[in-house]
C-alpha cells in the first residue's frame, strides 16, 4: 500500500521495470548479434579480403542506420539538411575514429581468429566503454562505490586479456612449421593482438558520436521523434562517416 512512495505515480514503477527489461532484452540481442556476425566470413574465403570488407562496410555503416533513422525519425534528411555544422561535427568526428577501429576490427580478427580476436576486442572495449564515458561526462562518479566495483570487475578482465596473450603465443610457437588453415589476414599474432587491443578501446567512439550530439537529437524530437529513437539521427551520421575509412580501405 505504501510501496509506491512519496510522490511516485501508480504505474510509474511498472514503466521503469519495463524499460528495463527492453533494454536487458536489446542488450542481451546486441550480444549475440556481435558474437557472430563475422562468421559469414568463413564462407568468403574466396574473395580477396577487401571484396569482403566493402560489402559489410556499405551494409552496416551505409544502409542499415539509414534505414533505421527513416523509420524512427519523421523528416530525417530534412533535419540534417537545415542543421548547421556544429550540431553534425561530434558525429562526423566520433565516426571516422569508429570507422578506422572497424576496419582494425577485421584485420585483427583476420589475423587471430574470430574466438580469440573478438574476444579481446569485446574485453577491451568493455574496459573503454565504461570508463570512458564516466571520465567525459560524469568524472565526479568515478570515485563513486559502484564506480571502484565496476574497477575492480575491469581488473578481472585485464587479467584475461593477459591469458589470452599468453595463451596465443604459445600457440603460435606450437604450430609454427605445421600445415594448418591459411589465416583470413596473414600476420603475426603479436601483430592481430595490438590491432585487437587498439580497435577495442577506438571502437567506443561512437558513444560520443550519439551522446555529444544534443543538438542534432533535440531537432529530432522537436520533429516528431519519439525520444526514445530521437538519437537514431545521430547515429545515423556517427555511422556513415565511419563507412568513409572502410570504403578508402577497400
Amino acid at each position: 500500500m505504501g510501496g509506491l512512495g512519496p510522490g511516485r505515480r501508480k504505474g510509474e514503477g511498472y514503466s521503469m521495470f519495463g524499460n528495463f527489461a527492453v533494454g536487458l532484452l536489446c542488450g542481451i540481442l546486441a550480444g549475440l548479434v556481435n558474437g557472430v556476425f563475422l562468421l559469414p566470413m568463413r564462407y568468403t574465403r574466396k574473395w580477396a579480403w577487401e571484396n569482403t570488407w566493402l560489402v559489410f562496410t556499405l551494409f552496416s555503416t551505409g544502409v542499415i542506420p539509414c534505414l533505421f533513422a527513416i523509420i524512427a525519425v519523421p523528416n530525417v534528411f530534412s533535419i540534417i539538411r537545415h542543421s548547421p555544422l556544429s550540431f553534425l561535427l561530434p558525429g562526423l568526428i566520433a565516426g571516422c575514429f569508429w570507422g578506422i577501429a572497424q576496419v582494425g576490427y577485421g584485420l585483427g580478427v583476420g589475423i587471430l581468429g574470430v574466438a580469440i580476436g573478438s574476444a579481446v576486442i569485446s574485453t577491451t572495449s568493455t574496459i573503454s566503454g565504461v570508463l570512458g564515458p564516466i571520465v567525459v561526462y560524469a568524472p565526479g562518479r568515478l570515485l563513486s562505490s559502484g564506480s571502484l566495483i565496476l574497477l575492480l570487475a575491469l581488473l578481472l578482465i585485464v587479467a584475461g586479456i593477459y591469458q589470452y596473450a599468453k595463451a596465443g603465443g604459445r600457440k603460435e610457437k606450437e604450430l609454427a612449421g605445421k600445415d594448418v588453415a591459411p589465416q583470413v589476414v596473414r600476420g603475426k599474432f603479436r601483430t592481430g593482438f595490438i590491432i585487437c587491443l587498439v580497435t577495442g578501446v577506438v571502437g567506443t567512439a561512437f558513444i560520443y558520436g550519439g551522446k555529444s550530439s544534443t543538438g542534432l537529437v533535440d531537432a529530432a524530437k522537436a520533429a516528431g521523434a519519439a525520444p526514445a529513437f530521437a538519437f537514431y539521427v545521430a547515429y545515423m551520421i556517427t555511422f556513415n562517416a565511419g563507412m568513409i575509412p572502410g570504403v578508402i580501405y577497400s
